[in-house]
């Protein structure tokens, strides 16, 4: 299950199918109200590192870091 705004790249674009096994594996789905999404591997990854939930210990630990 992709989610329903998932539109498939074309079969010879392999950064867009990278981007979206990417992002599938991080556990992100393809939402209507999902946005502008990642069509290549480095915005994906990109996409990932600042977008997708992380524990609260790493986000305390990234706000402490970025403090000092």
């Amino acid at each position: 299950m992709m989610g329903r705004a998932f539109r498939a790249p074309k079969l010879e674009d392999l950064e867009g199918w990278k981007a979206a096994e990417l992002l599938f594996l991080a556990g992100y789905r393809f939402w209507s109200s999902s946005g502008k999404l990642p069509i290549t591997r480095r915005e994906a990854l990109d996409f990932i590192a600042n977008n997708l939930k992380k524990p609260d210990g790493e986000r305390l630990s990234q706000r402490i870091r970025a403090t000092y």
